[in-house]
């Protein structure tokens, strides 16, 4: 007696076909879960951090570039609050200005 080696259906075929896309998805959305969206926002954070970093440094630049220039303080304002900055070479700068007039008037007398 011969046994007969059945064809599988259509219908299992079917079946078979749904799990396989179904296990195949699951891995994908595993795969983008676990890996793509933690890179992608590790990227997106690193690029953040960079440009907050650059901003604060223009920044602190800025400012220090104008009180540099010793022609008044720099008004830094936060809320409410209201500090003028002044280099302190401006001061030395400022002093030895004064004792050299001062020099001056007095016809080299100090």
């Amino acid at each position: 007696m011969e046994e007969e080696i059945k064809k599988p259906s259509k219908h299992k075929n079917k079946v078979i076909v749904i799990l396989s896309l179904i296990v195949i998805s699951l891995i994908l959305i595993g795969v983008y879960a676990f890996a793509i969206k933690p890179a992608i926002q590790n990227l997106i954070l690193e690029k953040q951090t960079e440009a907050y970093t650059e901003g604060v440094q223009y920044a602190v630049v800025t400012i220090m570039q104008e009180a540099n220039q010793c022609e008044r303080p720099v008004p830094l304002t936060f809320q409410n609050q209201t500090m003028e900055l002044i280099w302190v070479e401006c001061f030395r700068q400022a002093l030895e200005e004064e004792q050299a007039q001062q020099a001056q008037d007095s016809g080299g007398w100090a």
